[in-house]
């Protein structure tokens, strides 16, 4: 018996994680210190402080130094015995009276030592981030007390990434490994690549702030380069689009029958989704703009929401080109549209020079679709059957998108004597579901969804027989 813990102890994944712990909080805990300007245009000295959680600097003189405005400098910094540098620091001016100006210091990087191998990423946690419930996972040991979590592999470009949580007495992180020797840019973006991915899933951005370290060694025994970041705020969904709990959805007699519906992403899924924002532009951008408009106001959001439907339509329509052509072979095509200048040639009308131009534009578009053939295209191409609501908001996409409210609502019915507001809510909402809808099928997710429209079902009266859980 003893022999056998010893084999699966063994096998466990080990982590080393006292000394990037070690450096954390060295770094959360400094408060002020002194910097000093590493350039010939100023030998000014300043004050080192934080303002929520972030860096920045501060100093006075009676010099105007107009050629702070708009540019980056190099910065040096004493920090726990320890001189950082930071390479971005971006200078802004307020004059004060008597011709003392004070300048202010935005400090978005702080690094001290030399880059090496291996990276980790580490980023501070300011809520629950729901891993084990979700994601097939691996067991791991690290050097260090503390409360661990599974570990969740991937691979980007043959780089074997992990991802886990480790809390210890000043909070919960997430931390990224990479476990193959890589360039620094090359890490940082596709750990961003890795956490919007996350973010997609769990319907938790994580950023705000993260710290980066470099090691010879892949244990991270040793470390040789560290860096504090400053990002923008994480982002929160208001619902989470993959259920993970039967007793949200369930009376308890009915838990263990439902309890097969609960989401498991696969590794298979989670690669991919990673693979597919790394490789396209389009996509990640279109995420990104997602996780935003998922906080924003509802004046914003539809708006927002419409532009991420267009994005995706476009990454559907890169994928598989030809299908989105009325004429796929390129020779016929061309064919077609000498014949139509041909015919504009011998129209007898006398265009205006704008004119014929506006026309001629028009003969070299035909063959791409109109944008609601495109968006119809995409939705069947990704297998998607719409309810009738749903098709009337992709029709809304366009007011939404000239900041317009006046939406077509047929389908779309709300309790009598709801106000404009429920519509405008809905008309979100649907065009939220249906975009979730879109991301997990575009990277093979088979599975359940939470039905986020059945949270307001009182008022919602389209969805009264919809269930609770969605199958995609």
């Amino acid at each position: 018996m003893i022999d056998i813990l010893k084999r699966l102890k063994s096998m466990k994944i080990q982590k080393n994680v006292k000394e990037t712990f070690d450096e954390i909080n060295k770094l959360k805990g400094e408060q002020d210190s002194v910097f000093e300007f590493l350039s010939n245009q100023s030998n000014e000295k300043g004050k080192l402080i934080k303002e929520n959680n972030k860096y920045c600097g501060v100093f006075t003189s009676n010099k105007d130094y107009k050629s702070f405005s708009n540019n980056l400098f190099l910065l040096k910094m004493n920090l726990s015995n320890e001189d950082y540098y930071s390479n971005d620091a971006l200078v802004t001016t307020i004059s004060l009276k008597d011709w003392i100006f004070q300048y202010k210091i935005s400090i978005s990087n702080l690094y001290r030592g030399k880059k090496s191998r291996f990276y980790r990423m580490v980023l501070p946690l300011d809520k629950e981030l729901k891993i084990s419930y979700l994601f097939n996972t691996n067991s791991f040991a690290f050097n260090q007390s503390g409360c661990s979590s599974e570990l969740i592999k991937t691979y980007i470009n043959a780089c074997e990434f992990h991802i886990y949580k480790l809390s210890n007495d000043n909070g919960k992180y997430l931390f990224i490994d990479c476990l193959s020797e890589i360039a620094y840019q090359e890490f940082y973006d596709q750990s961003i690549c890795i956490l919007c991915a996350l973010g997609i899933l769990t319907g938790y951005f994580v950023e705000n702030e993260c710290f980066i370290f470099s090691s010879d060694k892949i244990d991270f025994e040793t470390i040789s380069f560290i860096e504090f970041r400053s990002l923008r705020d994480s982002k929160y969904a208001m619902y989470e689009i993959l259920p993970t709990n039967p007793y949200v959805f369930f009376d308890k007699n009915e838990v263990e029958k439902n309890r097969k519906l609960m989401a498991r992403i696969s590794n298979d899924v989670f690669n991919r989704l990673v693979n597919k924002i790394n490789l396209s532009l389009t996509l990640e951008n279109s995420l990104f703009i997602f996780l935003e408009a998922l906080s924003y106001p509802l004046d914003t959001q539809p708006a927002c929401l419409s532009v991420v439907l267009e994005g995706l339509c476009n990454y559907v329509k890169e994928e598989n080109e030809k299908s989105f052509k009325p004429i796929q072979e390129k020779c016929k095509w061309k064919e077609l549209r000498e014949k139509l200048k041909k015919v504009l040639d011998d129209f007898e009308y006398d265009f205006s020079q704008d004119g014929r131009l506006i026309i001629e534009k028009r003969i070299d578009d035909i063959n791409n679709p109109t944008n609601r053939s495109k968006f119809e295209k995409a939705i069947e191409l990704l297998g998607l059957k719409l309810a009738d609501y749903e098709k009337e908001a992709l029709l809304n996409r366009n007011i939404f998108l000239h900041c317009s409210t006046e939406l077509k609502t047929e389908y779309i019915k709300i309790k009598e004597g709801s106000t404009e507001y429920n519509k405008l809510f809905f008309s979100s909402q649907i065009l939220i579901r249906l975009l979730y809808k879109m991301i997990l099928k575009i990277i093979g997710y088979e599975g359940h969804i939470v039905n986020i429209l059945k949270f307001n079902e009182d008022v919602f009266e389209s969805i009264k027989e919809e269930p609770r859980l969605i199958k995609i």
